[in-house]
Order: structure tokens, then C-alpha cells, then sequence
């Protein structure tokens, strides 16, 4: 974030490399293999991963905290919105609407409120617009880690 707050910008190679560290940063924490998940936008999401047992769960989730805070909490809001909400909306609810109807994969009628949706959800275009803007979404069919 130095750089960025330097340059007034995140390049896309200070992103990728923001998460190679993170990845790195887990690697050295011992975890097995940690794999990204990259989507059509340029974000990065980790993958889920299979369940361990309840101490491996808390060592993950305290691990995988302090990498992210170190490596790519800030990065990941900021190119987030970079990318996934360039107009700047206060409601992220909003920027996803917009973004799926940027990459032309929602039904303009869809007003959202019975739940049922038009579009593909495991689509990865959808799902980057999600995960632009902070929702990050898996499913059964999802490539997961083996970290122990």
C-alpha cells in the first residue's frame, strides 16, 4: 500500500504479487497448498478449503488473518473497488447490480426480491461482480485446498 498511496494507483503486478505473498506467507505458516482462485476482472479470491479438525480450523483461521491483514486486506478493498465498483457506490448491493449489468449477464428486469435470479450464480463474470465488491461465494463444485 506504500507504493500505492505514492503513486496514487494499483498496478495489477503489485496486486498479483501482493497475493503471491499472502500464498507464500501460508506456505511458511506450513499449510500444504494454498490455491487462488482468479476471476475474469483480475481479483483473487483463496479457495475453500476441506474441513479440518476444530484446533486446525482455529490455526487456519488465526494464519490466514495475519497473512491477509499483512499482504492483501487493504490491496483486495481497494482494487476491489478499482475494478468492481468504478463508480463508487455507497451500496455495494448497488455496484454488483451495476457490474452485472455491465458484463451484460442480468436480466434488467430482475428487481432481486424473491430471491430467485436470472443469470447463471456460478458464472465466474457473476461472480467476480460479487466478489468485487465483497461477497465471496463458493460452491460443492469449487476447487478446494488440501492444507493438512
Amino acid at each position: 500500500m506504500d507504493k500505492a498511496k505514492s503513486t496514487g494507483e494499483i498496478s495489477t503486478s503489485d496486486y498479483e504479487k501482493a497475493w503471491s505473498d499472502y500464498r507464500q506467507c501460508m506456505i511458511d505458516k506450513g499449510y500444504k497448498e494454498i490455491k487462488l482462485i482468479k476471476y475474469p476482472s483480475g481479483l483473487y479470491a483463496e479457495a475453500g478449503h476441506k474441513q479440518g479438525t476444530t484446533i486446525q480450523e482455529s490455526r487456519y483461521s488465526d494464519d490466514s488473518t495475519e497473512c491477509g491483514d499483512e499482504y492483501v486486506a487493504d490491496v483486495q478493498d481497494v482494487y476491489g473497488i478499482i475494478v468492481g465498483n468504478p463508480n463508487l457506490y455507497a451500496d455495494q448491493a448497488q455496484a454488483v447490480v451495476d457490474c452485472l449489468h455491465t458484463v451484460s449477464r442480468f436480466n434488467k428486469e430482475f428487481s432481486g426480491t424473491d430471491g430467485n435470479t436470472s443469470f447463471d450464480m456460478q458464472n465466474l463474470q457473476v461472480r467476480s461482480c460479487l466478489v468485487s465488491n465483497g461477497y465471496n461465494v463458493g460452491y460443492a463444485t469449487d476447487d478446494t485446498e488440501q492444507l493438512w
